[in-house]
Formats: C-alpha cells, sequence, structure tokens
C-alpha cells in the first residue's frame, strides 16, 4: 500500500471530520514501534475504529469496546467496511473494561476520543487516574496515543448545541491536560480550528467538515491560535 492510500485508510478508520482526525492520528503513529508488536484499540465504535490501520501495521491487534456496545453492532459498522475495503483482516475483538488492564500487556495504546467521555463534566481526575493505568499496562518501550477534542473558544461558543458537548463531554483543556502529563515523557500536538462537531454527509461526503477542514488550513497558516480543536498526546514509556 502506498503512501497516498495509507492516508486514505487513516482517514476511513476515523470515521467522521476524516481529514482532521487522520492528521491526527498519523502524527501520533509516527512515534509507533516497527515489527510485530501487541497493539490495543480503546473504545472502538460503530462509526470509527483505527484498528485497520494497526493492523496494516503488522500489529497483533485487539480492538476492544465499550459495554454498551454489542459486537455484532461493532462489525456491522466502520471496523468491517475499512477492514473489507483495504484487503485487511479482523483484529481480535473483545469487550474491555479499561481500568482492569493488566500491567505491561502492550506495545502500543491507542484511544480516539475516549478521555472526553471519561471526565464528563471536566473531570479531570478521573482522566488522571486512567492515564496511569494505560500507561502501567505498557510494555518497556510503549507508546499510548489519544486523541481528543480539545477546548477553544469556537468550540466552547458551539458545544451547548452540536456535536458531544451536548450531552456534557469535556473538550480537553489544554493547561489541565498538561498537568496529568508533567510525570511522563510525551510529544503533543494540536490540529484544526473551526472543525470540532461531527455533521452529516451530503451525497456520501463531508462537505461541511471537508470545507471547515481548507479554512482551517488557511486560518492556521496566517493566525496564531493557542488552542486547536483536536489535540494528538502521545506518552512514552521508557
Amino acid at each position: 500500500m502506498g503512501k497516498e492510500n495509507f492516508r486514505a485508510l487513516l482517514e476511513d478508520s476515523c470515521g467522521w471530520n476524516k481529514k482532521l482526525w487522520a492528521d491526527a492520528l498519523e502524527y501520533g503513529l509516527s512515534f509507533c514501534p516497527k515489527g510485530n508488536k501487541k497493539a490495543l484499540e480503546i473504545g472502538a465504535a460503530f462509526h470509527s475504529s483505527l484498528s485497520p490501520a494497526l493492523k496494516f501495521m503488522g500489529y497483533d491487534v485487539t480492538c476492544s469496546y465499550y459495554e454498551e456496545f454489542d459486537q455484532a453492532i461493532i462489525l456491522s459498522g466502520n471496523l468491517s467496511a475499512t477492514s473489507n475495503k483495504y484487503n485487511l483482516p479482523l483484529p481480535y475483538l473483545q469487550e474491555l473494561n479499561a481500568w482492569k488492564l493488566k500491567p505491561e500487556c502492550y506495545d502500543v495504546i491507542v484511544m480516539k476520543s475516549v478521555l472526553g467521555g471519561i471526565c464528563r463534566d471536566n473531570n479531570y481526575e478521573l482522566a488522571s487516574d486512567l492515564t496511569k493505568v494505560l500507561y502501567a499496562a505498557l510494555k518497556p518501550g510503549g507508546v499510548l496515543i489519544t486523541l481528543d477534542n480539545q477546548a477553544n473558544s469556537f468550540s466552547k461558543l458551539m458545544r451547548r448545541f452540536f456535536g458531544a458537548g451536548a450531552n456534557k463531554w469535556t473538550y480537553i483543556d489544554k493547561k489541565k491536560f498538561l498537568q496529568i502529563l508533567q510525570p511522563y515523557k510525551f510529544f503533543q500536538k494540536g490540529f484544526g480550528l473551526l472543525n470540532f462537531a461531527k455533521f452529516g454527509t451530503i451525497g456520501g461526503k463531508e462537505v461541511f467538515n471537508n470545507t471547515a477542514y481548507l479554512v482551517d488550513k488557511l486560518l492556521l497558516k496566517t493566525h496564531s491560535f493557542k488552542n486547536n480543536s483536536v489535540l494528538s498526546t502521545i506518552i512514552l514509556k521508557p
């Protein structure tokens, strides 16, 4: 698979706001080790699963999902569609409680838009506790990647009415998250600005989100902003 096809795979894996989240995912995966490693995706859902990208990288992948989902729902959605499109084998599927992970089990742990649900209503204590559990679950030399909605002035204005923010989902405050990250070796990069919510498609294409993505590119080239709309955080375990 060439570079362009791999990029397309990343976009399809992300489910919505594909271009923006794929930017964040591509950055995160650039820190991952090569070879036959054990990888875990936390929080796969019907519309989004990063496991196909991990399978393409040659990893032994466990795709985990929340207790409220049925395995059949996960299999009928993005995971199977993307895997079939790129001729990739399905990962091992498992209902998993991330709080109960055993120490030093995985080389790579990846999650997309999970912390915001864990620490609803800005409960950063829970986010800190989960980070400790996930870090402990990494093998030496392991990598934890978390992709999250980031709070900025645009999301704060609109989140009451659109997107996950309407159900008290936490859009991550970068300053508060940096306090959680202090004990770890980490890298972090923000992406996008306006593109913060999931909107419907027109003719099968994300017209609004793709337009916002292009506007983002122009704005970020000409202006400096403290906070983006998506945050890619990578924690490395020695």
